[in-house]
């Protein structure tokens, strides 16, 4: 298991549940920003991206995500020390917030205006611009904006944050390529805090992660489905 490697995994686009992550749906629509850079196939360019997903939250218990991304409680949630990925050389893929609107980002308006996670202004006129002169990282950016870039009526609850993999990647991470996505070992075991398996695990699963988490001196808990008080809810129970 990825947990007990100390890895985490990032997939492309394509293979995200929301198809509105892949190229096509978040490019081809707009003629005119296709026709000025010249983006025959939009989904190869999107394919080298990698992205990994998370959600801030205090404690491991939301049903949503334990019957949505978990397996219906057989898998298992992981709980990171945020500060650690901006130690030992994991700049410049820092958590970055998704941004929820109402309506898509239009990239037929030129004059739109997007800012990068470091800090730097552009607009679709200059991305075009540079990218015509030979220069396609600003190009990357506005396709990065584009993947934290989410319908709200659908996704805002789940409070989303990503780690996107690009073309810039610092010089010691440890990648596989896989079909895919990547999977990246992590460089400090530290980075993460504490793991909490789903109530349906298989038990020759639950006993690995038990023994991974003893090993690695991480809390273990379990996520049961229950109802308390007239109301659905998961609870959170430690294990030893």
């Amino acid at each position: 298991m990825a947990f007990c490697k100390n890895q985490i995994f990032f997939s492309r686009p394509s293979n995200l549940n929301d198809p509105f992550d892949t190229s096509d749906l978040l490019i081809r629509p707009y003629k005119k920003f296709c026709d000025a850079v010249g983006l025959d196939n939009p989904r190869a360019l999107f394919e080298k991206f990698g992205i990994c997903c998370f959600t801030k939250a205090n404690k491991a218990d939301n049903g949503h995500f334990w019957s949505l991304y978990a397996n219906s409680y057989k898998g298992y949630a992981l709980e990171f020390n945020e500060d650690k990925f901006n130690d030992r050389g994991y700049a410049p893929l820092q958590m970055q917030e998704v941004t929820y609107s109402k309506t898509p980002f239009n990239l037929n308006k030129f004059s739109n205006s997007f800012m990068s996670k470091d800090g730097i202004d552009y607009t679709i006129s200059s991305c075009i611009s540079d990218y015509i002169k030979g220069d396609s990282m600003p190009l990357e950016r506005l396709f990065q904006y584009l993947l934290l870039y989410k319908d709200s009526a659908i996704w805002k609850a789940e409070n989303e944050y990503r780690m996107i993999i690009g073309s810039i990647r610092p010089p010691n991470w440890e990648l596989q390529e896989l079909k895919n996505g990547y999977l990246f070992t992590l460089l400090s075991s530290n980075t993460i805090k504490s793991v909490t398996i789903g109530h349906y695990m298989e038990d020759c699963n639950k006993r690995m992660l038990i023994n991974c988490a003893g090993h690695k001196g991480i809390p273990i808990y379990e996520a049961v489905p229950c109802i308390e008080k007239s109301k659905w809810t998961v609870k959170i129970l430690e294990l030893k």
